[in-house]
C-alpha cells in the first residue's frame, strides 16, 4: 500500500523530514564558512560581548583605542554580543560560525513555511526562499546583525496575519524589545509594521506600530537605535565609503541575486496587476509597500536582506499565481505538496543544530578554514607579526576596515585610531581620520595630531602612497595587501 500524506501518524508527520527541515541542514553545513569573518568589526563585538558579560550591558570604558582611551561607551548590540561570545568560548571562532550558521539556515528555512503558506506552492516557495537567502548571504557576516534577521522575519509573520489583533501587536511590541537590544537596525521594526497598516487599514496594526517605536526605548542606552542613526547621519563621508552602505552595483556577481528578485517581483506584481486581487480569503499586500522595500534596497545595499525577507513570501504568492500556468511544477505539486501541508518542521533542525554547536570543539577538521577565524587574505596577519617582531610601539594608525581585528587579535596589546563603532568617534576623532585615509590637504597635521607609533594601511589607500614619500615615515614591512610604515629615525 502506498505511503499517502492522510495515512501520516502524528508522530510520523514529526519525524519524516520535510523541505523545510532539508533545507535548514543543507544552509547550516554550507554557511560555516570563512566569508562570516570578512568584517573586522566581529573582533570588537567579541571583546564587547565578554566585557558584558563580566560587567552587565551598561556603560564601559573603551581600552581598544588611543583617540578614546577612558571614553565611555555603551554598546546598543549586547545582546548579540554576548551570543557571539559565549560561543566563541565554547568552541573559538567554529562556535561563532555554527552559531551564525544556524542563524542564517533558521532565517530561510522559516521564510521558506511562510512562503509555502502564503503561495500554496512549493517549487515556487523554494525558488523564492533560495534568492532571498542569496541576497542576504553577501551581508551576512559574524556579527549582531546576524540575529536581525529571524526577528525581523518575526514581526513580518505577525504583521502580515490575516486579521491581526491584540496578539499580534503584544508580540510585534516583544521582538521589538529584543531586537533593540540586538542589533540598531531595530528602527526598521515599526516602519515595516506602520507600512503593513497603511495598506490593510487595521487598527491593531497602528497601535502595534506606535508600540514598536516606543519600544526601542527599552534598551541600556534608552533611545539608543535613534541617537545611532543621528550619530551615523553626522558621519556621511565614512559610511559612503562602506559598500554595505552605497547603492548596489548590479555588474558586480554579488548583486545578481538581488536583480533577478528585483525583476521577477516586478514582473510578477505587474501580473497582479500591483496586488489589487484576493488570494484564498487573504488580501494580497499592495503595490505600495513593494515598492518601498524595493527603492529601500536600491538606495542602500544593507537593505536589500531585508527586503528580501519582507518581500518574498508575497513574491511567491504573485509568482505562483501570475505565471503560465503550473505545467512545468506539477509533478513536484503532486508528490510534495499534500506532505509539506501535513508536516510538522522543526524536530530534525533542533537536533542538528544542538548536535553541530555541542561538537563544535571537535569539528575542526571539518571546517579548518572557519576555525581559523579572519582569512588571511583579507588581514594583515603577516604585517601584525612584522610588528611585534620590530618591537614596534602599541599605537597603530589602522585602517578603519581593519581596527577591530587588531584589537581583538593583539590581545589588547594594540591600540588604534579608530573602529567600526559608530558615534564613538564622530567629531575631530573622524575628521582627522578621513583626512589621513585620503590624504587630503591637511593630514600631515592630522597625523602629528594622531601621533601614532606606525602605520598599517592598505597598500591601495592614498595614505599609502603619500606617507611613504614622507621623509618622516620609512617603510617598514610590505605585501601585496599591506604596508607598515614608522617613523624615520634621524
Amino acid at each position: 500500500m502506498a505511503v499517502t500524506a492522510d495515512r501520516l501518524s502524528p508522530l510520523a508527520r514529526r519525524l519524516v523530514p520535510s523541505f523545510a527541515d532539508l533545507l535548514f541542514a543543507f544552509l547550516l553545513v554550507t554557511q560555516i564558512q570563512p566569508s562570516l569573518f570578512s568584517d573586522a568589526d566581529t573582533g570588537w563585538h567579541l571583546w564587547a560581548g565578554f566585557q558584558a558579560l563580566a560587567h552587565g550591558p551598561g556603560p564601559m570604558r573603551d581600552t581598544l583605542t588611543w583617540s578614546r582611551a577612558g571614553a565611555t561607551w555603551t554598546s546598543l548590540q549586547w545582546l548579540g554580543e554576548i551570543l557571539l561570545a559565549l560561543s566563541f568560548r565554547h568552541a573559538r571562532y567554529l562556535g561563532v560560525a555554527v552559531l551564525c550558521a544556524t542563524v542564517f539556515a533558521a532565517t530561510f528555512a522559516g521564510l521558506y513555511r511562510v512562503a509555502l503558506a502564503r503561495s500554496r506552492h512549493v517549487g515556487m516557495s523554494l525558488i523564492v526562499t533560495l534568492l532571498a537567502a542569496a541576497v542576504t548571504w553577501t551581508n551576512f557576516l559574524a556579527r549582531p546583525v546576524a540575529f536581525a534577521y529571524p526577528l525581523f522575519l518575526g514581526i513580518v509573520l505577525l504583521a502580515r496575519r490575516e486579521r491581526a489583533d491584540a496578539r499580534s501587536a503584544v508580540g510585534i511590541v516583544l521582538l521589538t524589545v529584543l531586537w533593540a537590544n540586538t542589533h540598531p537596525s531595530a528602527v526598521l521594526a515599526p516602519i515595516f509594521v506602520a507600512l503593513v497598516g497603511i495598506g490593510r487599514r487595521q487598527r491593531w496594526l497602528g497601535i502595534a506600530a506606535i508600540g514598536s517605536l516606543l519600544a526601542l526605548a527599552v534598551t541600556p542606552a534608552g533611545l539608543g537605535p535613534l541617537r545611532e542613526i543621528t550619530a551615523a547621519g553626522s558621519d556621511v563621508q565614512l559610511l559612503r565609503s562602506l559598500d554595505e552602505w552605497k547603492r548596489p552595483r548590479f555588474q558586480e556577481p554579488r548583486y545578481f541575486a538581488l536583480l533577478a528578485l528585483m525583476v521577477i517581483a516586478i514582473a510578477a506584481r505587474l501580473r497582479r496587476k500591483w496586488g489589487m486581487r484576493r488570494v484564498a480569503g487573504h488580501p494580497a499586500a499592495t503595490g505600495f509597500e513593494g515598492i518601498a522595500w524595493l527603492a529601500g534596497s536600491l538606495m542602500v545595499a544593507r537593505l536589500a536582506p531585508f527586503a528580501a525577507l519582507a518581500w518574498a513570501p508575497e513574491l511567491a504568492a504573485d509568482a505562483a499565481r501570475a505565471g503560465p500556468g503550473r505545467a512545468p511544477m506539477s509533478p513536484l505539486e503532486r508528490i510534495a505538496a499534500p506532505f509539506e501541508s501535513v508536516l510538522r518542521p522543526g524536530l530534525w533542525p533542533v537536533l542538528l543544530a544542538a548536535a553541530m554547536m555541542l561538537a563544535a570543539p571537535r569539528l575542526t577538521l571539518l571546517f579548518p578554514e572557519a576555525a581559523g577565524g579572519f582569512p588571511p587574505h583579507e588581514f594583515p596577519v603577516a604585517a601584525l607579526a612584522a610588528a611585534d617582531r620590530l618591537e614596534i610601539g602599541p599605537r597603530l594608525l589602522a585602517s578603519y576596515d581593519w581596527g577591530g581585528f587588531v584589537e581583538w587579535t593583539s590581545g589588547g596589546r594594540r591600540k588604534v585610531f579608530v573602529d567600526g563603532r559608530g558615534g564613538l568617534f564622530a567629531g575631530p576623532v573622524l575628521r582627522d581620520y578621513l583626512e589621513l585615509s585620503h590624504a587630503g590637504p591637511g593630514w600631515h597635521a592630522a597625523l602629528e595630531r594622531a601621533a601614532p607609533d606606525a602605520i598599517l594601511v592598505p597598500t591601495r589607500l592614498p595614505l599609502a602612497r603619500a606617507a611613504a614619500l614622507d621623509p618622516g615615515w620609512q617603510v617598514a614591512y610590505r605585501d601585496s595587501l599591506a604596508v607598515l610604515m614608522v617613523p624615520r629615525r634621524h
